[in-house]
Protein backbone atom coordinates (compact mmCIF):
# COMPACT_ATOMS: atom_id res chain seq x y z
CA UNK A 1 0.00 0.00 0.00
CA UNK A 2 1.19 3.43 -0.89
CA UNK A 3 2.22 5.78 1.48
CA UNK A 4 -0.06 8.27 0.29
CA UNK A 5 -3.12 5.88 0.37
CA UNK A 6 -2.36 5.08 3.97
CA UNK A 7 -2.46 8.41 5.28
CA UNK A 8 -5.80 8.96 3.84
CA UNK A 9 -6.49 5.77 5.24
CA UNK A 10 -6.13 6.96 8.96
CA UNK A 11 -7.25 10.52 7.71
CA UNK A 12 -10.61 8.89 6.54
CA UNK A 13 -10.48 7.01 9.89
CA UNK A 14 -10.28 9.36 12.56
CA UNK A 15 -12.81 11.60 10.52
CA UNK A 16 -15.12 8.27 10.80
CA UNK A 17 -14.42 8.54 14.81
CA UNK A 18 -15.01 12.56 15.64
CA UNK A 19 -17.64 12.59 13.04
CA UNK A 20 -20.79 11.31 15.83
CA UNK A 21 -18.59 12.75 18.75
CA UNK A 22 -18.59 16.70 17.07
CA UNK A 23 -22.20 16.02 16.01
CA UNK A 24 -23.31 15.20 20.11
CA UNK A 25 -21.24 17.86 20.72
CA UNK A 26 -22.92 20.26 17.99
CA UNK A 27 -26.47 18.87 19.46
CA UNK A 28 -26.38 19.43 23.13
CA UNK A 29 -24.48 22.74 22.53
CA UNK A 30 -27.25 24.25 20.43
CA UNK A 31 -29.77 22.55 22.36
CA UNK A 32 -28.86 24.17 25.72
CA UNK A 33 -28.15 27.79 23.76
CA UNK A 34 -31.79 28.13 22.46
CA UNK A 35 -33.15 26.88 26.25
CA UNK A 36 -31.47 29.39 28.05
CA UNK A 37 -31.91 32.06 25.31
CA UNK A 38 -36.16 31.92 25.78
CA UNK A 39 -35.73 31.56 29.32
CA UNK A 40 -34.34 34.69 29.42
CA UNK A 41 -36.79 36.01 27.06
CA UNK A 42 -39.93 34.38 29.21
CA UNK A 43 -37.92 35.90 32.16
CA UNK A 44 -37.97 39.60 30.87
CA UNK A 45 -41.65 39.08 29.65
CA UNK A 46 -42.61 38.04 33.20
CA UNK A 47 -40.96 41.40 34.62
CA UNK A 48 -42.51 43.57 32.07
CA UNK A 49 -45.86 42.06 32.87
CA UNK A 50 -45.60 42.59 36.58
CA UNK A 51 -44.22 45.82 36.02
CA UNK A 52 -47.58 47.58 33.71
CA UNK A 53 -49.81 45.42 36.01
CA UNK A 54 -48.52 47.99 39.13
CA UNK A 55 -49.31 50.44 36.21
CA UNK A 56 -52.86 49.58 36.82
CA UNK A 57 -52.82 47.28 33.27
CA UNK A 58 -56.03 45.00 33.67
CA UNK A 59 -55.04 40.77 33.03
CA UNK A 60 -57.18 41.17 29.87
CA UNK A 61 -55.40 43.29 28.29
CA UNK A 62 -52.21 40.75 27.99
CA UNK A 63 -52.70 38.46 24.96
CA UNK A 64 -50.17 37.52 22.28
CA UNK A 65 -50.16 34.76 19.15
CA UNK A 66 -46.19 34.12 20.11
CA UNK A 67 -46.44 33.34 24.01
CA UNK A 68 -48.68 32.10 26.73
CA UNK A 69 -49.49 34.21 29.71
CA UNK A 70 -51.13 32.98 32.51
CA UNK A 71 -51.93 35.43 35.77
CA UNK A 72 -53.36 34.48 39.06
CA UNK A 73 -53.45 35.03 42.47
CA UNK A 74 -52.01 32.83 44.78
CA UNK A 75 -52.89 32.65 48.68
CA UNK A 76 -49.39 31.27 50.19
CA UNK A 77 -46.86 33.94 50.10
CA UNK A 78 -44.14 33.50 47.44
CA UNK A 79 -42.90 36.53 46.61
CA UNK A 80 -39.31 36.81 46.11
CA UNK A 81 -39.46 32.98 45.22
CA UNK A 82 -36.96 31.71 42.52
CA UNK A 83 -38.76 31.08 39.11
CA UNK A 84 -40.01 27.95 38.37
CA UNK A 85 -38.86 27.11 35.02
CA UNK A 86 -40.13 23.72 33.02
CA UNK A 87 -38.79 22.44 29.75
CA UNK A 88 -40.70 20.09 27.68
CA UNK A 89 -40.04 18.62 24.14
CA UNK A 90 -41.20 21.10 21.96
CA UNK A 91 -41.87 24.35 24.72
CA UNK A 92 -40.74 26.29 27.78
CA UNK A 93 -42.64 27.30 30.64
CA UNK A 94 -41.51 30.07 33.41
CA UNK A 95 -43.35 31.23 36.11
CA UNK A 96 -42.58 33.86 38.22
CA UNK A 97 -44.01 35.62 41.56
CA UNK A 98 -44.50 39.23 42.71
CA UNK A 99 -46.33 41.18 45.20
CA UNK A 100 -48.72 43.76 43.33
CA UNK A 101 -50.92 45.60 44.70
CA UNK A 102 -50.70 43.70 48.33
CA UNK A 103 -51.28 40.57 46.74
CA UNK A 104 -48.92 37.69 45.59
CA UNK A 105 -49.16 37.32 41.99
CA UNK A 106 -48.10 34.32 39.87
CA UNK A 107 -47.29 34.98 36.06
CA UNK A 108 -46.50 32.05 33.54
CA UNK A 109 -44.84 32.40 29.87
CA UNK A 110 -44.56 29.67 27.08
CA UNK A 111 -43.47 29.78 24.27
CA UNK A 112 -42.69 26.74 21.48
CA UNK A 113 -39.34 26.03 20.29
CA UNK A 114 -38.07 23.92 17.50
CA UNK A 115 -38.14 20.19 17.84
CA UNK A 116 -35.47 18.93 18.89
CA UNK A 117 -35.27 16.09 16.49
CA UNK A 118 -35.28 18.74 13.49
CA UNK A 119 -32.11 19.97 15.47
CA UNK A 120 -30.92 16.54 15.20
CA UNK A 121 -32.06 15.83 11.82
CA UNK A 122 -29.99 19.14 10.42
CA UNK A 123 -27.11 18.49 11.99
CA UNK A 124 -26.95 14.94 10.49
CA UNK A 125 -27.71 16.38 7.37
CA UNK A 126 -24.94 18.80 7.47
CA UNK A 127 -22.30 16.18 8.95
CA UNK A 128 -23.33 13.95 6.29
CA UNK A 129 -22.04 16.50 3.84
CA UNK A 130 -19.30 17.83 5.39
CA UNK A 131 -18.02 13.79 5.27
CA UNK A 132 -19.22 13.64 1.71
CA UNK A 133 -16.70 17.10 0.67
CA UNK A 134 -14.29 16.16 3.04
CA UNK A 135 -13.49 12.51 1.70
CA UNK A 136 -13.55 14.34 -2.06
CA UNK A 137 -10.89 16.59 -0.80
CA UNK A 138 -8.75 13.88 0.87
CA UNK A 139 -9.00 11.69 -2.23
CA UNK A 140 -8.03 14.62 -4.40
CA UNK A 141 -5.17 15.90 -2.40
CA UNK A 142 -4.03 12.45 -2.31
CA UNK A 143 -3.40 12.21 -5.64
CA UNK A 144 -1.52 15.92 -5.76
CA UNK A 145 0.48 14.99 -2.95
CA UNK A 146 1.30 11.71 -5.31
CA UNK A 147 2.59 13.34 -8.21
CA UNK A 148 3.69 16.39 -6.06
CA UNK A 149 5.37 15.68 -2.81
CA UNK A 150 6.13 12.04 -3.66
CA UNK A 151 7.77 12.32 -7.38
CA UNK A 152 11.16 12.63 -6.11
CA UNK A 153 10.99 9.51 -3.83
CA UNK A 154 9.60 8.08 -7.14
CA UNK A 155 12.82 9.01 -8.91
CA UNK A 156 14.75 8.06 -6.18
CA UNK A 157 13.43 4.44 -6.37
CA UNK A 158 13.75 4.32 -10.13
CA UNK A 159 17.50 5.32 -10.15
CA UNK A 160 18.56 2.85 -7.27
CA UNK A 161 16.67 -0.16 -9.28
CA UNK A 162 18.56 0.90 -12.08
CA UNK A 163 22.07 1.14 -10.00
CA UNK A 164 24.37 -1.61 -11.21
CA UNK A 165 27.78 -2.07 -9.60
CA UNK A 166 30.06 -3.34 -12.10
CA UNK A 167 29.37 0.26 -13.77
CA UNK A 168 30.54 1.97 -10.68
CA UNK A 169 28.75 4.69 -11.54
CA UNK A 170 27.90 7.46 -8.89
CA UNK A 171 24.38 8.07 -7.88
CA UNK A 172 22.35 11.14 -9.31
CA UNK A 173 19.80 11.12 -7.45
CA UNK A 174 16.82 14.41 -7.87
CA UNK A 175 17.09 17.38 -5.56
CA UNK A 176 14.32 17.93 -2.87
CA UNK A 177 13.31 20.29 -0.85
CA UNK A 178 11.83 17.84 1.86
CA UNK A 179 14.18 17.59 4.79
CA UNK A 180 13.12 13.36 5.16
CA UNK A 181 13.70 13.31 1.46
CA UNK A 182 17.21 15.04 1.50
CA UNK A 183 18.68 12.64 4.93
CA UNK A 184 17.29 9.74 2.44
CA UNK A 185 18.88 10.48 -0.50
CA UNK A 186 22.14 11.48 1.65
CA UNK A 187 22.08 8.21 3.21
CA UNK A 188 21.25 6.40 -0.43
CA UNK A 189 23.76 8.08 -2.04
CA UNK A 190 26.83 7.14 0.90
CA UNK A 191 25.75 3.45 0.92
CA UNK A 192 26.06 3.01 -2.93
CA UNK A 193 29.72 4.85 -3.04
CA UNK A 194 30.86 2.63 0.01
CA UNK A 195 29.39 -0.57 -2.29
CA UNK A 196 31.04 0.56 -5.28
CA UNK A 197 34.21 0.56 -3.15
CA UNK A 198 33.83 -2.18 -1.42
CA UNK A 199 32.85 -4.36 -4.53
CA UNK A 200 35.83 -3.11 -6.13
CA UNK A 201 38.16 -4.36 -3.53
CA UNK A 202 36.62 -7.71 -3.29
CA UNK A 203 36.79 -8.26 -6.85
CA UNK A 204 40.48 -6.84 -6.75
CA UNK A 205 41.51 -9.58 -4.35
CA UNK A 206 39.32 -12.18 -5.77
CA UNK A 207 41.44 -11.25 -8.86
CA UNK A 208 44.58 -11.63 -7.21
CA UNK A 209 44.18 -14.83 -5.14
CA UNK A 210 43.08 -16.83 -7.68
CA UNK A 211 46.36 -15.39 -9.94
CA UNK A 212 48.73 -15.63 -6.65
CA UNK A 213 46.95 -19.50 -5.93
CA UNK A 214 47.20 -20.67 -9.49
CA UNK A 215 50.92 -20.26 -10.45
CA UNK A 216 52.42 -21.76 -6.55
CA UNK A 217 49.74 -25.06 -7.70
CA UNK A 218 51.13 -25.23 -11.39
CA UNK A 219 54.39 -25.29 -10.13
CA UNK A 220 54.35 -27.90 -6.91
CA UNK A 221 52.12 -29.87 -9.53
CA UNK A 222 54.92 -29.88 -11.80
CA UNK A 223 57.93 -30.51 -9.34
CA UNK A 224 56.21 -33.44 -7.81
CA UNK A 225 55.68 -35.03 -11.73
CA UNK A 226 59.81 -34.63 -11.62
CA UNK A 227 59.89 -36.22 -8.49
CA UNK A 228 58.35 -39.03 -9.37
CA UNK A 229 60.28 -40.20 -11.61
CA UNK A 230 63.50 -40.01 -9.83
CA UNK A 231 62.09 -41.85 -7.16
CA UNK A 232 61.77 -45.95 -6.87
CA UNK A 233 60.37 -46.82 -3.38
CA UNK A 234 56.60 -47.40 -4.13
CA UNK A 235 55.75 -45.51 -0.85
CA UNK A 236 57.08 -42.85 -1.50
CA UNK A 237 55.29 -42.62 -5.03
CA UNK A 238 52.08 -43.84 -3.44
CA UNK A 239 52.77 -40.67 -0.95
CA UNK A 240 53.42 -38.12 -3.99
CA UNK A 241 50.19 -39.66 -5.63
CA UNK A 242 48.55 -38.82 -2.87
CA UNK A 243 50.32 -35.35 -2.89
CA UNK A 244 49.15 -34.52 -6.48
CA UNK A 245 45.39 -35.73 -5.88
CA UNK A 246 45.17 -33.29 -3.24
CA UNK A 247 46.84 -30.39 -5.27
CA UNK A 248 44.25 -31.22 -8.08
CA UNK A 249 41.58 -30.99 -5.62
CA UNK A 250 42.99 -27.76 -4.33
CA UNK A 251 43.01 -25.88 -8.39
CA UNK A 252 39.27 -27.10 -8.83
CA UNK A 253 38.71 -25.66 -5.94
CA UNK A 254 40.37 -22.62 -6.34
CA UNK A 255 38.65 -22.72 -9.99
CA UNK A 256 34.99 -23.17 -9.29
CA UNK A 257 35.30 -20.59 -6.07
CA UNK A 258 36.08 -17.95 -8.92
CA UNK A 259 33.51 -19.42 -11.46
CA UNK A 260 30.61 -19.10 -7.83
CA UNK A 261 32.45 -15.11 -7.50
CA UNK A 262 31.94 -14.47 -11.19
CA UNK A 263 28.56 -15.76 -11.50
CA UNK A 264 27.11 -13.94 -7.99
CA UNK A 265 29.14 -10.45 -9.88
CA UNK A 266 27.16 -11.24 -12.98
CA UNK A 267 30.09 -11.42 -15.44
CA UNK A 268 28.56 -13.78 -17.26
CA UNK A 269 26.05 -11.48 -19.64
CA UNK A 270 26.31 -12.41 -22.94
CA UNK A 271 23.08 -14.61 -23.18
CA UNK A 272 21.92 -15.79 -26.42
CA UNK A 273 19.42 -17.91 -27.82
CA UNK A 274 21.50 -21.65 -28.45
CA UNK A 275 20.66 -25.29 -29.70
CA UNK A 276 20.87 -26.48 -25.88
CA UNK A 277 20.45 -29.92 -27.83
CA UNK A 278 23.39 -29.70 -29.82
CA UNK A 279 25.49 -28.46 -26.56
CA UNK A 280 24.38 -31.35 -24.61
CA UNK A 281 25.10 -33.68 -27.11
CA UNK A 282 28.09 -32.11 -27.77
CA UNK A 283 29.13 -32.69 -23.83
CA UNK A 284 28.54 -36.14 -23.72
CA UNK A 285 31.34 -37.39 -25.38
CA UNK A 286 33.88 -36.10 -23.08
CA UNK A 287 32.21 -38.26 -20.18
CA UNK A 288 31.82 -41.80 -22.03
CA UNK A 289 35.77 -42.55 -21.07
CA UNK A 290 34.89 -41.86 -17.21
CA UNK A 291 31.38 -43.98 -17.23
CA UNK A 292 33.09 -46.89 -18.77
CA UNK A 293 35.72 -47.14 -16.15
CA UNK A 294 32.31 -47.77 -13.65
CA UNK A 295 30.81 -50.06 -16.41
CA UNK A 296 27.80 -47.44 -16.55
CA UNK A 297 25.37 -47.04 -19.05
CA UNK A 298 24.31 -43.45 -20.07
CA UNK A 299 20.77 -42.72 -22.25
CA UNK A 300 19.75 -40.13 -23.76
CA UNK A 301 16.17 -38.84 -24.71
CA UNK A 302 16.41 -35.73 -26.64
CA UNK A 303 13.25 -34.46 -28.44
CA UNK A 304 13.86 -33.71 -31.77
CA UNK A 305 11.85 -30.71 -31.92
CA UNK A 306 14.30 -27.47 -32.95
CA UNK A 307 13.76 -25.28 -29.48
CA UNK A 308 16.40 -22.68 -28.40
CA UNK A 309 17.14 -21.50 -25.05
CA UNK A 310 18.82 -17.98 -23.86
CA UNK A 311 21.81 -18.54 -22.03
CA UNK A 312 25.61 -17.89 -22.17
CA UNK A 313 27.23 -20.64 -24.16
CA UNK A 314 29.97 -21.25 -21.61
CA UNK A 315 27.05 -21.48 -18.64
CA UNK A 316 25.59 -23.68 -20.56
CA UNK A 317 28.36 -25.86 -21.34
CA UNK A 318 29.30 -25.97 -17.52
CA UNK A 319 25.21 -26.64 -16.23
CA UNK A 320 25.61 -29.40 -18.54
CA UNK A 321 28.85 -30.63 -17.41
CA UNK A 322 28.56 -29.96 -14.11
CA UNK A 323 25.00 -32.02 -13.64
CA UNK A 324 26.60 -35.27 -15.56
CA UNK A 325 29.82 -34.96 -13.60
CA UNK A 326 27.44 -35.41 -10.25
CA UNK A 327 25.45 -38.47 -12.02
CA UNK A 328 28.48 -39.95 -13.13
CA UNK A 329 30.71 -39.62 -10.04
CA UNK A 330 28.11 -40.27 -7.14
CA UNK A 331 27.05 -43.46 -9.54
CA UNK A 332 28.43 -47.01 -8.74
CA UNK A 333 29.59 -49.79 -10.39
CA UNK A 334 27.06 -51.35 -13.17
CA UNK A 335 25.14 -48.22 -12.51
CA UNK A 336 22.89 -45.72 -15.01
CA UNK A 337 22.53 -42.55 -16.43
CA UNK A 338 19.45 -41.27 -18.11
CA UNK A 339 19.15 -37.58 -20.24
CA UNK A 340 16.05 -36.45 -21.03
CA UNK A 341 15.68 -32.98 -22.72
CA UNK A 342 12.95 -31.05 -23.77
CA UNK A 343 11.82 -27.80 -24.66
CA UNK A 344 10.35 -28.01 -20.78
CA UNK A 345 13.11 -29.15 -18.78
CA UNK A 346 16.49 -31.25 -18.88
CA UNK A 347 16.32 -34.29 -16.50
CA UNK A 348 19.28 -36.43 -15.18
CA UNK A 349 18.25 -39.57 -13.53
CA UNK A 350 20.79 -41.71 -11.93
CA UNK A 351 21.73 -44.67 -9.61
CA UNK A 352 23.46 -43.60 -6.46
CA UNK A 353 23.86 -44.54 -2.57
CA UNK A 354 20.98 -43.60 -1.01
CA UNK A 355 21.44 -39.85 0.54
CA UNK A 356 21.95 -39.32 3.99
CA UNK A 357 21.12 -35.02 3.92
CA UNK A 358 17.90 -33.77 2.52
CA UNK A 359 18.09 -33.36 -1.20
CA UNK A 360 18.23 -29.23 -1.02
CA UNK A 361 21.18 -29.08 1.19
CA UNK A 362 23.36 -30.43 -1.55
CA UNK A 363 22.90 -26.71 -3.57
CA UNK A 364 24.96 -25.37 -0.52
CA UNK A 365 28.48 -24.90 -0.92
CA UNK A 366 30.88 -27.71 0.49
CA UNK A 367 27.72 -29.75 1.26
CA UNK A 368 28.44 -33.49 0.28
CA UNK A 369 26.43 -36.96 0.79
CA UNK A 370 29.49 -38.22 2.08
CA UNK A 371 31.98 -35.79 3.48
CA UNK A 372 34.66 -37.98 3.16
CA UNK A 373 34.34 -38.49 -0.77
CA UNK A 374 36.98 -37.09 -2.93
CA UNK A 375 34.40 -34.65 -4.66
CA UNK A 376 34.64 -31.19 -3.24
CA UNK A 377 31.03 -30.40 -2.93
CA UNK A 378 30.81 -27.13 -5.55
CA UNK A 379 29.86 -28.57 -7.85
CA UNK A 380 25.70 -28.41 -7.95
CA UNK A 381 26.39 -24.83 -6.20
CA UNK A 382 27.11 -23.87 -9.49
CA UNK A 383 24.65 -25.17 -11.27
CA UNK A 384 21.95 -23.74 -8.75
CA UNK A 385 23.57 -20.48 -9.27
CA UNK A 386 23.22 -20.63 -13.00
CA UNK A 387 19.65 -21.44 -12.48
CA UNK A 388 18.57 -18.58 -10.36
CA UNK A 389 20.96 -16.33 -12.89
CA UNK A 390 18.75 -17.72 -15.90
CA UNK A 391 15.28 -18.15 -13.94
CA UNK A 392 15.26 -21.77 -14.20
CA UNK A 393 13.96 -23.76 -11.45
CA UNK A 394 15.38 -26.70 -10.29
CA UNK A 395 14.87 -29.55 -8.14
CA UNK A 396 16.64 -32.37 -6.83
CA UNK A 397 14.63 -35.68 -5.96
CA UNK A 398 15.91 -39.01 -4.05
CA UNK A 399 14.45 -42.30 -3.88
CA UNK A 400 16.51 -44.77 -2.43
CA UNK A 401 19.71 -45.54 -4.90
CA UNK A 402 17.37 -43.07 -7.96
CA UNK A 403 18.89 -39.88 -7.79
CA UNK A 404 16.95 -37.04 -10.38
CA UNK A 405 18.00 -33.54 -11.00
CA UNK A 406 15.50 -31.77 -13.05
CA UNK A 407 15.76 -28.00 -14.36
CA UNK A 408 12.71 -26.09 -15.45
CA UNK A 409 14.43 -24.50 -18.91
CA UNK A 410 11.02 -23.61 -20.78
CA UNK A 411 12.85 -22.77 -23.78
CA UNK A 412 11.67 -20.82 -26.68
CA UNK A 413 10.26 -22.66 -29.92
CA UNK A 414 12.25 -21.33 -32.87
CA UNK A 415 9.66 -22.07 -35.21
CA UNK A 416 6.02 -20.73 -34.84
CA UNK A 417 4.64 -23.64 -37.27
CA UNK A 418 6.18 -26.89 -35.29
CA UNK A 419 3.32 -28.61 -33.57
CA UNK A 420 3.16 -28.94 -29.80
CA UNK A 421 3.59 -32.46 -29.05
CA UNK A 422 6.29 -33.28 -28.55
CA UNK A 423 8.58 -35.72 -31.16
CA UNK A 424 9.11 -39.04 -29.98
CA UNK A 425 12.20 -39.05 -28.76
CA UNK A 426 15.60 -40.74 -29.30
CA UNK A 427 17.40 -42.93 -27.26
CA UNK A 428 21.18 -43.20 -27.64
CA UNK A 429 23.00 -45.98 -25.77
CA UNK A 430 26.55 -44.57 -25.48
CA UNK A 431 27.99 -47.00 -23.12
Amino acid sequence: MRIVNKISLWFIGLIIILGPACTYISYTGIKRSLYKREHAKLLGLNDRIANELRQGKTMDGFTTKEFGIQISTVTEAKNGSAPLIETLDCASQVSSFYEINGKTTRITTSSHQVNCSEILSGILYALLWKMILTLSLAAILATILSRRLLSSFKQTMAIIKDFDLKHKNELSLPTTSIKEFKELNHFVTSMATKAVADYASVKEFNENASHELRTPLAVLQTKLEMLTDTISSEKQIRLIGEMQGELEKLTRINKSLMLLTKLENNEFNKAKNIDIANVLTNCLPFHVDRAALKEIKIHSEITENDFALKIDPVLAEILINNLLSNAIGHNYQNGFVTIRLTPEKLQIQNTGQPLQVPPNELFQRFKKNNQCADSIGLGLSIVKQICDMNHYTINYKNDGEIHCVTVMINSEVKYSNQTEAITESKVHQLV
